[in-house]
């Protein structure tokens, strides 16, 4: 004869209860990852401000390189909590004038300065 299901769930709590004696623990303060350290907070943010480029898994590389191992997901839900909105929506703020100044720069850098003559 199979027992119905409140004598099941009788049986699993008491299955899971502490001997008699000994305290219950405190499993609250256990549950869940750690929180996102601080300087790894001020990392992703500074990654994901300075270069309106990079999204989640560019930025989870860059931090690699750190020597930091952060989820791609963690570094979505940090730049939520920051308001910083993901790698499309970063980059309609960038004017003409900041793309040609970041374009000239790089070509005039990596250009060699033998072939700059004068006429």
């Amino acid at each position: 004869m199979a027992a119905g299901a409140p004598a099941h769930h009788a049986w699993h709590r008491s299955s899971l209860a502490p001997p008699p004696g000994e305290p219950e623990a405190d499993l609250s303060a256990a549950e869940g990852r750690p929180p996102v350290s601080a300087e790894i907070t001020a990392l992703i943010e500074r990654l994901a401000t300075e270069n309106h480029g990079r999204g989640y898994k560019r930025i989870q590389g860059e931090l690699l390189k750190l020597g930091h191992r952060v989820g791609a997901s963690t570094i979505r839900r940090v730049l939520k909590a920051l308001k910083i909105p993901p790698t499309p929506a970063r980059n309609t703020d960038t004017t003409w004038r900041q793309l040609l100044h970041s374009q000239a720069t790089t070509m005039l850098a990596r250009r060699p300065s033998s072939t700059w003559t004068a006429r």
